[in-house]
């Protein structure tokens, strides 16, 4: 069944992604994790202003929908934009890409009062060479033409917003809030159905490290970040008085709360690409801390494979760790360079490039040494000076600490979510 039910976007659009792993832990820490669900359920909720015969017409589909499915305008999708007008008995249409367009789709388009929906099937890009000036600018159009299965029964004029279609089941208990006698608010969920026939919202431009993705989408420092360290500790406690203590876990777990907060849809989509790739807390990828973790005392010759920084208490508490084994250095430029650690040496050479010793000995928190050696396990192929380097923080092999990942859309074009990420032992990734 196909209904006009639009989002009032004085709230947010909400959708939430779940997946299901069963994750076994030994007693020494170490985890294998099952995928049970190889497609995540996805919800989306929203809250919709209903007035005269658009709520008469609501208040006759929740009498009469029983199980039925409803397919609506997906208002969690950034819609694409018809470039010129589509007329009555149309059979194609243009508008501006939209990363989700793909043929074979079911296509959307509405405005407040109406939806068409279309199906959508060969695209097409289009140029100057092939339509018409828009009188209004005066400037030559492009974008990508569909063509529908459907003639259009209605004129769409330039500017009507296109979504794909989604299908779902509206949620058991809907309420609906009256303004006036003839005005009322509602806010709907709909499970979507399981295929949903929609592609995923989500980017490609993941890259990869040691044969594992990373994930680079920057926190807002609006709100910072939160990390939770702790010891998986036991006690036996012998009722007499004493209690012994066992570390049956010989690494620490570092679980880190990034929010993502009034992101672009792109930003939003690297996060939900990698969550469904994972599929949850099935999968592991890299991550840097986005914390500074040491300072540089000097800097990287080109052809080298070391990096000397601050302090040799880097040396004495990291250099047998199977956690932090890898690192992560910005430059002011933005770029990033990723090593694996070979070895953390203590060392009273401060490196190529070094700053003067007249530091603050506050950052001296060893005993073997004014610095740390780190030695990588390729070399560096450019010169980078200490002033280039922005931060230097571990990167972690990590997973998702949760199988369910909310997005909150201020608009249908920026949004915010809050993601729990886990660190875990640096093993070998699997084939």
């Amino acid at each position: 069944m196909n209904y006009h039910l639009i989002p009032n976007w004085s709230e947010n659009v909400t959708e939430t992604y779940e997946f299901r792993t069963t994750v076994f832990t030994s007693y020494s820490g170490r985890e294998q994790r099952v995928a049970e669900r190889l497609t995540p359920h996805r919800t989306v909720s929203f809250s919709t202003l209903l007035w005269d015969d658009r709520l008469l017409a609501f208040k006759a589909l929740m009498h009469s929908r029983g199980a039925d499915s409803i397919s609506i305008a997906d208002p969690a999708r950034y819609g694409a934009v018809l470039s010129i007008e589509a007329s009555i008995g149309a059979t194609d249409i243009v508008v501006e890409s939209a990363p989700w367009l793909t043929a074979d789709m079911l296509l959307v388009l509405s405005d407040l009062d109406n939806s068409e929906f279309v199906g959508g099937e060969e695209l097409t890009s289009v140029g100057s060479f092939s339509i018409d000036y828009d009188e209004d600018f005066d400037t030559l159009l492009s974008g990508v033409q569909i063509g529908i299965t459907t003639p259009l029964t209605k004129v769409w004029p330039k500017g009507t917003v296109i979504r794909p279609a989604v299908s779902g089941r509206l949620n058991k208990t809907v309420t609906l809030s009256y303004v006036t006698d003839r005005v009322a608010t509602s806010s709907i969920t709909l499970e979507v159905n399981v295929p949903s026939g929609a592609p995923l919202m989500g980017s490609t431009s993941l890259g990869t490290f040691n044969s594992r993705p990373v994930l680079l989408a920057s926190p807002n420092w609006a709100q910072p970040p939160s990390v939770t360290l702790s010891s998986g500790i036991e006690e036996v406690d012998y009722d007499r008085g004493i209690v012994k203590t066992f570390l049956p876990v010989e690494f620490y777990t570092k679980i880190t709360q990034f929010n993502y907060a009034d992101r672009s849809r792109d930003d939003i989509g690297v996060v939900l690409t990698l969550f469904n790739q994972m599929r949850g807390r099935q999968g592991e990828f890299y991550c840097p801390s986005w914390t500074t973790d040491m300072l540089p005392s000097g800097g990287i010759v080109s052809g080298s494979a070391y990096l000397t920084v601050v302090g040799s208490a880097v040396a004495e508490t990291y250099a047998l760790s199977t956690v932090e084994t890898a690192l992560a250095i910005k430059l002011i430029d933005g770029t990033w360079l990723f090593r694996k650690i070979i070895s953390i040496i203590a060392t009273d050479d401060p490196g190529p490039g070094a700053f003067s010793l007249d530091f603050d000995e506050s950052f001296d928190m060893g005993s073997s040494g004014l610095f740390s050696k780190i030695e990588f396990d390729t070399v560096v192929g450019v010169d980078v000076a200490q002033s280039q380097i922005a931060m230097i923080c571990w990167l972690n092999v990590c997973r998702f600490a949760s199988d369910s990942l909310t997005i909150r859309w201020l608009t249908d074009d920026v949004g915010q979510a809050v993601v729990q990420i886990m660190a875990l032992e640096s093993l070998t990734p699997e084939a």
